[in-house]
């Protein structure tokens, strides 16, 4: 296996966790990198606004059709899964209707959202500067940060690389996530989560 992937996958596997954002934060980064273009620069850009647009994405379906509980805290849950529930509540509001919806199928600027979705991404860019895209690679360094602009910087053989063996790390990232799951909660929960990661590609609104 390539060595920059065997870091990602030490990463993914081994990483210490209170929460889930580390696997949110690893599989927006991989899903950005597979759907890029093939890049012109020797270094490219990703923005942590687009992370946390796909953070939300992974949050909201989790969250929107099973509740999945994101830490041990039930209590005190982690921000970024009170900023989307928060917004869930005003769709559902707004909608006046709690049929849950898909992310992708949403236009928050159709619904009269714009501005709480943009607040929310904003509260969601904070936490993933504060707490996650620094701390996912204390060990491996495998891109570099600038947190004040909000931008994450991997080389372009990198690049190609995670684009590669794209499969092979949301296959290792799925899994993880789940063993966080069980790691901490019951068997309720573990039920949604075979559940919701066997079916994650289908179109729950139909």
């Amino acid at each position: 296996m390539d060595i920059y992937i065997k870091q990602w996958n030490d990463l993914i596997l081994n990483c210490s966790f209170d929460n889930t954002y580390k696997m949110a934060w690893s599989k927006a980064l991989v899903e950005l990198t597979v759907n890029t273009n093939e890049p012109l620069e020797d270094i490219v850009i990703f923005d942590i606004n687009d992370i946390a647009k796909l953070c939300l994405k992974y949050y909201w379906n989790q969250t929107n059709y099973f509740d999945l509980i994101q830490s041990p805290n039930i209590k005190k849950p982690p921000g970024i899964i009170t900023y989307t529930k928060d917004l869930i509540t005003l769709f559902f509001n707004k909608k006046q209707s709690v049929r849950p919806i898909r992310f992708e199928k949403i236009d928050f600027k159709t619904m009269g959202l714009a501005g709480e979705y943009e607040l929310t991404l904003k509260n969601i860019v904070r936490t993933l500067k504060q707490d996650v895209c620094w701390r996912f690679r204390e060990t491996y360094k495998i891109y570099e940060l600038d947190r004040n602009k909000g931008k994450v910087f991997i080389n372009k053989s990198h690049v190609f690389t995670l684009k590669e063996y794209g499969d092979f790390l949301f296959t290792l990232i799925n899994y993880r996530w789940t063993q966080m799951y069980e790691c901490v909660y019951n068997y309720f929960t573990r039920v949604r989560i075979i559940y919701f990661f066997t079916n994650m590609h289908q179109d729950f609104a139909k």
